[in-house]
């Protein structure tokens, strides 16, 4: 029996983690950064989603950037570990339009645990198996668009290389395949005269168990604090 569902993590901080969505973005900004970030969904149900991030970057020369990212996700029994190095390169196209690549490489630990599962029949032999868990190796691809600082557009390809988990129980054969997902973004920052400016930004995720569609907002005052 083949179930396909939604792998990636659903949120709405990508103007704080943008590195984490496509490895392009990496130096774009000219500093180096740090970001920590925790998101739990629902958070009166039992297993309900949890993510944490941590990530950072920096540029270097003129046309490099280099970072780091470690995610811990949790959706009910099922627990994964995401841990990644990004690069990217920068080409000037114009004096106000650029194009940055990036590409990313790290492992995936996923794990699942039967303990504390509800089932309806106890002697199920697969919840006899406390647990099981792998790891995988993965890439990811990206690109960026940039126009006078204002208009970014970009595009990644998360879990380019579709790895698989196989699970082996004694008598049945079990495999966890990561889908390849197609994520496009476009953002465009509005300047005002005052201090403060307003960035909208709206996603599209593609894989083959959905495809949600976002639009985000994000006031900035004084290039400094967002909200």
């Amino acid at each position: 029996t083949n179930i396909i569902a939604q792998q990636t993590q659903l949120n709405s901080l990508y103007f704080y983690n943008k590195q984490g969505l496509n490895p392009a973005e990496v130096g774009y900004s000219q500093a180096t950064e740090l970001s920590l970030s925790y998101r739990q969904q629902w958070a009166s149900y039992a297993g309900a989603p949890s993510t944490g991030w941590v990530m950072g970057n920096t540029r270097i020369g003129e046309n490099m950037g280099i970072g780091g990212v470690l995610i811990y996700d949790e959706v009910a029994f099922l627990k994964t570990i995401y841990a990644k190095i990004n690069y990217s390169y920068q080409v000037n196209l114009s004096q106000d339009a650029k194009l940055a690549f990036g590409v990313g490489a790290g492992i995936i630990n996923s794990s699942v645990s039967f303990n504390g599962i509800l089932a309806d029949d106890y002697s199920d032999h697969i919840l006899a198996n406390p647990s099981a868990a792998g790891t995988m190796f993965d890439a990811q691809f990206g690109a960026l668009f940039t126009m006078n600082k204002v208009l970014n557009i970009g595009f990644s390809l998360p879990q380019m290389l579709q790895p698989r988990i196989n699970v082996a129980d004694a008598a049945i054969a079990t495999t966890y395949d990561l889908q390849s997902h197609l994520n496009i973004y476009a953002n465009y920052k509005i300047e005002t005269d005052s201090d403060v400016s307003f960035t909208l930004m709206i996603m599209l995720s593609i894989s083959k168990a959905s495809a949600p569609f976002d639009i985000l907002g994000t006031f900035e005052f004084n290039d400094k604090v967002l909200l």
